[in-house]
């Protein structure tokens, strides 16, 4: 017999952990929403420059465990380049890298931080 619970889901990338086969039809049982997508990174670094239009450094906050990660960091880093600003990325998986990624910040001397889950 086919499992017919219900199941909705808020993802960063449910088609990359398996909760959805596609955007347009999830498949199953399943449906849901997507907060971190891709294609909004760049829009979002456009925005935090049109905020603060001088800042030079971005400290990129994100966690390596998210499967949605490396495509994440890949149009953080075009977009930046478009925008002539210098992204650093930063790892904190939990509480004790967010410690350690946190005083990195500091340290730096970056103008903003971006934070990704």
């Amino acid at each position: 017999m086919p499992n017919t619970l219900p199941v909705v889901f808020a993802s960063g990338n449910p088609i990359g952990t398996g909760l959805a086969t596609s955007f347009a039809k999830p498949g199953g049982n399943g449906t849901g929403v997507s907060t971190v997508t891709a294609e909004l990174t760049p829009k979002r670094l456009e925005i935090l420059k049109q905020v603060a239009p001088r800042i030079r450094r971005i400290a990129y906050l994100e966690n390596s465990s998210n499967l949605a990660r490396a495509r994440l960091l890949q149009e953080a880093k075009t977009a930046a380049r478009a925008l002539g600003v210098q992204l650093q990325p930063l790892d904190a998986r939990n509480a004790h890298e967010l410690d350690t990624a946190l005083r990195a910040i500091e340290r730096r001397s970056v103008d903003a931080v971006l934070v990704f889950g």
